[in-house]
């Protein structure tokens, strides 16, 4: 077992043979290992996993390897939890997975987890909701977790969780009744002024080139 985790540790490190990797069999291996491994062979193995998965071309095929009932797992578990809450936020965007997430409580998982008192953790779990907010059900459902609560409480965050809670918030922002306490807190009012001062600025510069365009055409007629 010992020298099968050293292998899966060296699995992780080699980002760029991923295809090779694939091809020969180690989502196989990496699977049973987090199926079947101790704590520290776990990690390694989903370490290893979340490497692979991190490839838009891979997610598909570790997802179809059963393991999110393996990391819904590790997300009960303390010491591997980031790296179950990083591969379940590569998992996440892929859409086939949702009905597996619902059936293992991923999701309800995941809300628990945004209260976490690692930084880490709950950069990579907010990633995952993140992602699952692009789906109209899922907003659903991770609002009647109360998850929209919690986001808006991590609204007092400093770090560069705010940026990805506030990207999402504004999702959210359709449903008002339950989007009453972001929609008048101070960060979210100063970012959404922000954005949209930034989309004025857009549009003017748009506008200005598109009129440098029509002046040199009209002044030199021999450019059209």
């Amino acid at each position: 077992m010992v020298s099968r985790a050293r292998a899966g540790q060296a699995i992780g490190l080699v980002k760029r043979a991923r295809r090779e990797l694939v091809n020969s069999g180690a989502i196989e291996a990496l699977v049973d290992l987090l199926r079947n491994g101790d704590v520290s062979t776990r990690l390694v193995a989903g370490n290893a996993l979340g490497v692979i998965s991190s490839h838009v071309d891979y997610i598909r095929p570790v997802a179809e390897h059963g393991v999110i009932p393996l990391y819904a797992e590790l997300l009960h578990e303390q010491e591997p939890l980031g790296a179950a809450a990083d591969v379940v936020w590569d998992l996440s965007s892929y859409k086939h997975v949702l009905p597996v997430f619902h059936s293992f409580g991923v999701i309800s998982l995941l809300v628990e987890l945004l209260r976490s008192d690692d930084s880490n953790v709950k950069e990579k779990v907010c990633g995952a909701i993140s992602q699952l907010s692009y789906d109209y059900a899922e907003r659903v459902v991770i609002a009647d977790l109360g998850g929209i609560s919690v986001l808006i409480s991590m609204l007092e965050d400093e770090s560069k969780l705010k940026i990805m809670l506030l990207k999402r918030l504004f999702v959210y922002t359709r449903w008002c009744d339950r989007m009453s306490g972001a929609l008048s807190h101070p960060v979210f009012l100063r970012v959404r002024g922000q954005m949209v001062q930034t989309r004025a600025a857009e549009l003017r510069l748009a506008e200005s080139v598109r009129q440098m365009t029509v002046d040199e055409l009209t002044w030199n007629p021999a450019l059209g």
